[in-house]
């Protein structure tokens, strides 16, 4: 008897596919990540949105968001070291938001 996988498309979001070159601010970034997400999720995806977001109710209105839709909203913290993340960003992004 052969075992059946279940799996769901994935697709990642950052701040660059949401054009945060564009603005200065992290509000309006954080709000259209969190948007797009949630269209994901309503679709039935798992959609992994990676970003830099330091204010807390930036955060808190992603999150409501997706309650609000009946989405499930899964928060990660990643501790990295400020020296680390400007070590990796290639594209300067971080460097334009300080």
């Amino acid at each position: 008897m052969s075992k059946l996988q279940v799996s769901k498309i994935q697709y990642e979001t950052t701040g660059c596919v949401v054009a945060v070159q564009y603005s200065k601010r992290r509000s309006p970034v954080t709000r259209r990540v969190a948007e797009v997400g949630k269209l994901f999720a309503d679709s039935g995806s798992v959609a992994l949105c990676a970003f830099i977001s330091p204010c807390r109710k930036d955060r808190e209105m992603a999150r409501r968001l997706h309650q609000e839709a009946g989405l499930p909203f899964i928060e990660v913290f990643v501790d990295t070291p400020l020296e680390e993340c400007e070590n990796r960003d290639t594209k300067g992004m971080l460097t334009q938001q300080q």
